[in-house]
């Protein structure tokens, strides 16, 4: 077993292709809105989220079966590069938000998940759809994690709140737009932040995996 630092990036495109999926006998995605948001937050304030555990495939001793992450086009008959055994609810809750794909869940009811974001309060909501008509809200975060450039997405912003500020007789300070600028900035970068990684290779006994597996997850959601 070893250890790599790996961009959320790169973890997402392996997700995407199926070349990284589940182990057939792991659980739904289970976490609530509570969850998802306390974790795009840590991970937007660079903040340490645990590590995630992969197993590497092709050990024929090693009969798992697999399946895609739950929001991912793969199709079934993929074969992967990797297994997810630790880290499954914390990459399908960041898949969701930051490709805006649909989830499989019953209390998202396969609707896309919506991040509504107040970058002056540095605030988010979960949700499927916009609940707030607020213009100091940014209603869906994978629209600007997915932009190229954080410059457009600010500029839009910045216009539309000053905008807002003028009918009201107020002004959006320099202060404020330099807040803005920098959690929106935040939200572009995500591509950069790096996940720990242990990597367990193919040559694992069966019985070492089942263990390990075991003792990681044992004080997750029951």
């Amino acid at each position: 077993m070893k250890t790599n630092d790996r961009q959320l990036i790169e973890l997402m495109k392996e997700v995407d292709s199926g070349a990284a999926q589940l182990p057939d006998f792991q659980r739904g995605w289970v976490w609530d809105d509570g969850r998802i948001r306390s974790l795009i937050l840590s991970v937007i304030h660079n903040f340490p989220v645990g590590a995630a555990m992969f197993l590497e495939y092709g050990n024929e001793s090693i009969h798992f079966k697999h399946k895609p992450i739950e929001g991912s086009p793969a199709d079934q008959t993929v074969e992967p590069d990797e297994l997810i055994l630790d880290g499954q609810q914390r990459l399908t809750s960041l898949y969701a938000v930051m490709k805006g794909k649909k989830v499989i869940n019953s209390k998202f009811d396969e609707k896309s998940i919506i991040i509504s974001y107040n970058p002056l309060q540095d605030k988010f909501e979960v949700g499927y759809q916009a609940t707030k008509k607020d213009p100091e809200w940014i209603y869906n975060i994978s629209d600007v994690y997915t932009t190229s450039s954080s410059y457009k997405v600010i500029n839009s912003f910045i216009k539309r709140l000053s905008e807002y500020r003028e009918c009201k007789g107020e002004v959006l300070t320099e202060a404020e737009q330099d807040t803005i600028s920098e959690n929106i900035n935040a939200i572009v970068n995500l591509k950069n932040h790096t996940l720990p990684v242990f990597d367990i290779k193919a040559h694992a006994e069966e019985e070492d995996v089942s263990e390990i597996f075991v003792r990681v997850t044992s004080g997750g959601v029951s």
